[in-house]
């Protein structure tokens, strides 16, 4: 008997019953902006920085500057605290004043409390400050001293042991540091940076499995270079202050990294503004022990985007990110790329009138990712959005005795399923074997084996 391949994607018949998408019929992807900062009601903030999925289903960031205190001295404001629910309604928690705190460029954290942990620039001392704000907008915040390692610009991560580490740009030496800080207020610098071994830590940290954490300093490291600044490293710190360095970036393998790293497993990702074989910036994976460092992706700017700087999320196999510049309109993108470093795809292209200048870490909820957009917008001064992932088309083609089938690897989740009967009630089941990236594809290959078979890809 002669087997019968059949593919639901090429049967519109089907299409209302079972919630497939026909070949020709693949809905496009969906770019919403859910709120447009605008500096004529900068009560509300502006240019806002990475915005986090809250426990009770809102969005909660800061804005590095605008709020209602302002003065001739910080005439655009100081920062602000919102949250923002999934249909655009914006409310303002909290404007920042110099006591407690100025300029709020990091992304926040929420504790097991529920309440949201972040840093101020400066403010406070002068030195910065860590604050915690309610989701009613009452907030603690608790200044940084110099002895402490001042000016934190990046984000919190919560240790294995429930205390919260940072890093500063500046630090005790003027090149920077590492920090725990406890929720009773208690500061302690576990790590400084001498250039050598690094300087600017600008991202926040991430935290291994091994409980360590692992982070980038923005220059520093390499200092045969001839303007001896270097070119930034990967470090990782342990909770009593054991600095190791990973990787020493020369340029050539990339060059100042502005991100947070994220891991899986044992693998570090991780993404460069600049360097790299075309100077634009790049996306990189190596082991947790510094080994096996592979640069995935080169940005050669144009329309795929170049300078990313803001932290990768990973899904499955796939790596999403943002470009802060390039795309075809130069105002940045959105991008895909798998953690081989195939199927690199460009998601979105910024056109300003959406937003500008993406430096955020994206949030993948569902089928959609949301981020922020430090400029552009109305006014240029920064956007919230969101970017819907249809689910791929499923091409299958005839090779031999085997069927293939494949599909794109851009959209999270994605599972190809199964059946040899389409009667009511039919049974799906996961099909084996799974997939294996192919050209940048997803693919499997099935031996025809004589019984009917249709197939369908599932999220």
């Amino acid at each position: 008997m002669k087997t019968t391949i059949k593919n639901l994607l090429l049967l519109p018949v089907l299409i209302a019953s079972l919630g497939l998408i026909s070949a020709g019929r693949v809905s496009a992807q969906t770019f919403t902006t859910l709120y447009s900062f605008v500096s004529s009601n900068g009560s509300t903030g502006i240019n806002p920085n990475a915005i986090v999925l809250g426990s009770d289903g809102n969005f909660y960031g800061t804005t590095s500057q605008g709020g209602t205190i302002i003065n001739n001295n910080y005439p655009a404001g100081m920062g602000t605290v919102f949250q923002l629910t999934t249909n655009g309604t914006l409310t303002n928690l909290f404007d920042f004043d110099v006591d407690n705190g100025l300029y709020p460029y990091g992304s926040l954290i929420q504790g097991v409390n529920g309440d949201f942990y972040g840093t101020t620039a400066e403010g406070g001392n002068g030195y910065g400050s860590v604050f915690m704000v309610a989701t009613n907008g009452d907030l603690n915040s608790f200044p940084m001293s110099r002895t402490g390692g001042g000016n934190p610009v990046a984000g919190l991560t919560i240790g294995t042991d429930g205390n919260f580490y940072g890093t500063t740009e500046y630090g005790t030496n003027g090149t920077g540091s590492v920090f725990r800080f406890t929720t009773n207020g208690t500061f302690t610098t576990i790590a400084s940076f001498i250039g050598t071994n690094g300087e600017d830590p600008v991202a926040a940290l991430a935290l291994g499995n091994d409980g360590n954490f692992y982070g980038t300093t923005l220059q520093g490291g390499n200092t045969n270079l001839n303007d001896g600044s270097g070119w930034g490293t990967v470090f990782q710190v342990t909770t009593n202050g054991t600095l190791t360095n990973l990787v020493l970036f020369n340029n050539t393998n990339g060059a100042n990294p502005y991100a947070r790293l994220i891991l899986s497993g044992n693998t570090i990702y991780g993404t460069t503004s600049g360097g790299g074989k075309w100077g634009d910036g790049t996306v990189f994976k190596l082991n947790n022990d510094g080994t096996h460092f592979t640069n995935l992706y080169n940005f050669a700017g144009g329309v795929n985007g170049f300078n990313p700087r803001g932290g990768l999320t990973l899904s499955g196999s796939t790596l999403y990110g943002e470009a802060a510049n390039g795309g075809s309109s130069g105002n940045g993108t959105i991008f895909a790329v798998n953690t081989d470093g195939s199927g690199f795809t460009n998601l979105h292209s910024f056109n300003y009138t959406d937003g500008s200048q993406p430096q955020s870490e994206l949030i993948l909820s569902g089928n959609t990712l949301f981020g922020s957009t430090a400029y552009g917008g109305n006014e240029n001064q920064g956007t919230v959005f969101s970017l819907f992932l249809p689910p791929p088309q499923l091409t299958i083609t005839y090779s031999s005795t085997n069927v293939i089938m494949n599909w794109a690897n851009y959209a999270p989740n994605v599972t190809l399923q199964s059946t040899t009967n389409l009667i009511s009630p039919a049974v799906w089941n996961t099909n084996l074997p799974p997939p294996v990236l192919v050209g940048g594809l997803n693919t499997v290959t099935n031996v025809i084996s004589g019984i009917q078979a249709f197939y369908r890809l599932s999220q």
